[in-house]
């Protein structure tokens, strides 16, 4: 009865484990026997240590002729199939980090035959090491999902908000201009955060900083409710945007971390399916919040709702970029280690420059679009009021939410040609089409067309520098993507400025007109530099 009891509950934590991480199925057979009280969250089996399990192995960028070389490596005796001894050499590495002891490196060894040992030889054939390594390189990570839900954390309070902007501005007697000011604020204090915050996730971990950064996003939400003042509200912005460039940042690290060949396009894809969630649920609860609570409750509420949320999220995460734990270096040698990293990765990866203009000009069409000409567009022209327009925003967030993870999958299986070059085409025609349809119902329609665009370029972009980093420089692959973040930062600063001016001068179709015109060259040019994919 004892040991009838002992294996239920084994079951069910092996459910439970299932259920909220979902890792692969290849990794959840026999899953129950990967947690051993003796060493749980070590073996290089549990299904958050596949990132351990496929460095161990040097998979290499998984083409057939990586894993043929990785295979060879671990043949130590050259019979074309890999005994338990020869695994067992290949994971001694691993062990000594972890401080397993030799009784726990057999066990995790014998798991990993167990897993890999499809006809039970007691070998692993070539064909079983390929089939295996490739589908484990596949899958998504655990961690992904966590991470996402730490995007999506943040986006969700600033459509919360923003029902309750306006009051802010009648309570605090500011203008329009000032209270564009304070956002700018958040802008400015994002860029220039996240040129160092790359260096200080990997001294102290991806963990700590995006549990510190939710902490402090919380408090700059809830300390809204007490300002009194534009100077206080700016203030209040500038540790929004030092806290913003810490998650995003920490989210890189990980989503870096646990990325493979196989599957950097759909976690990047996941990411901002995280992201459009969190903008599609924030207006709605912030118009319910609206008919219930005052303004000064609700930012106070999103402020103490994300300080919870850090600390369960604490307790949940387990951090797969922990950092190395060095002193972290004054601030302007931070500066100057990005800076020389920069030009390292910029003058060494071939397209890296391109693809960062690329992410800049993506950036600064939404911003001179959506964020600055579409609001004015549909108050002005059609007449729409505050509650139309953010139901229109969250319809179109609606689309990306539902369609990322099938259009992420979509721009791995086409290419980076195909998925760039389409993918602007496709968001540019979308904007250009806006000003000239008339309608709330057919622009609409061309939002969520340019949004489709968006789940295969963004993501691309950010898996195709991943990519090219990690084969050059990979030491350096979290600065180039501290490079892409500032430049699509930049991007979203100068696309504002570029549309509003245009719209203002010249009309609301030449500035849709003109910022499209940019994505659309700026994509097929990039698109140009990668070869041609056949479709599989």
């Amino acid at each position: 009865m004892r040991l009838r009891g002992r294996t239920l509950r084994a079951r069910a934590v092996c459910s439970s484990v299932h259920r909220l991480a979902r890792p692969s199925r290849l990794c959840s057979r026999n899953l129950s026997t990967a947690l051993r009280p003796s060493s749980t969250g070590l073996f290089i089996t549990d299904p958050y240590n596949a990132h351990s399990l496929l460095a161990s192995l040097k998979l290499g960028s998984f083409s057939e002729a990586d894993m043929n070389d990785a295979f060879d490596r671990l043949d130590k005796n050259m019979d074309d199939r890999l005994s338990i001894d020869e695994v067992r050499t290949a994971f001694q590495g691993y062990a000594a980090r972890k401080g397993l002891s030799d009784a726990d490196l057999g066990a995790m060894t014998e798991r990993f035959m167990e897993l890999w040992d499809d006809d039970k030889s007691k070998t692993i054939e070539r064909d079983e090491f390929n089939r295996h390594a490739t589908a484990l390189g596949k899958e998504l990570h655990p961690a992904a999902y966590q991470l996402c839900g730490g995007i999506a954390l943040t986006a969700l309070p600033f459509g919360i908000l923003v029902p309750f902007e306006p009051q802010l501005v009648a309570h605090l007697g500011i203008t329009a201009a000032g209270f564009g000011a304070a956002n700018g604020a958040l802008f400015f204090s994002n860029v220039l955060c996240t040129i160092p915050m790359t260096e200080v996730v990997a001294r102290r971990g991806s963990k700590q900083i995006l549990v510190g950064s939710l902490v402090l996003m919380g408090a700059s939400m809830g300390a809204v409710a007490l300002v009194h003042s534009l100077e206080q509200l700016v203030a209040c912005r500038l540790a929004g945007g030092v806290a913003l460039s810490g998650i995003v940042a920490a989210n890189m690290a990980g989503v870096v971390k646990i990325g493979t060949p196989l599957n950097r396009t759909k976690n990047m894809a996941l990411l901002m399916q995280a992201r459009n969630t969190g903008m599609a649920l924030g207006p709605a609860v912030g118009g319910l919040l609206g008919s219930l609570v005052s303004m000064q409750a609700a930012f106070a509420g999103v402020g103490l709702g994300l300080a919870g949320s850090a600390l369960v999220f604490g307790r949940i995460y387990r951090d797969v970029a922990p950092g190395d734990q060095k002193p972290i270096d004054p601030p302007l040698q931070l500066f100057r280690t990005a800076f020389v990293s920069w030009r390292e990765v910029l003058t060494t990866v071939p397209d890296l420059g391109a693809l960062c203009v690329m992410s800049a000009v993506a950036n600064g069409s939404l911003a001179g679009t959506n964020m600055t000409l579409l609001p004015l567009l549909l108050c002005d022209e059609l007449g729409l009021g505050t509650g139309a327009i953010g139901s229109m925003l969250a319809a179109n967030a609606v689309v990306g939410a539902v369609t990322g993870g099938q259009m992420g999958a979509l721009a791995h299986r086409v290419g980076p040609r195909l998925a760039i070059g389409a993918g602007a085409t496709t968001v540019a025609v979308g904007m250009a089409a806006q000003p000239a349809l008339g309608d709330a119902t057919l622009i609409l329609g061309a939002l969520c067309s340019a949004q489709l665009g968006l789940g295969v370029l963004t993501p691309t972009l950010a898996a195709q520098i991943q990519e090219k980093v990690l084969k050059e420089k990979p030491s350096l692959v979290m600065q180039a993507m501290s490079l892409q973040n500032t430049s699509s930062f930049i991007g979203l600063v100068a696309g504002a400025g570029v549309g509003g001016a245009v719209g203002s001068q010249l009309g609301f179709a030449a500035g849709y007109q003109t910022v499209s015109m940019g994505l659309l060259v700026a994509g097929l040019a990039t698109a140009a530099r990668f070869p041609v994919r056949k479709l599989s």
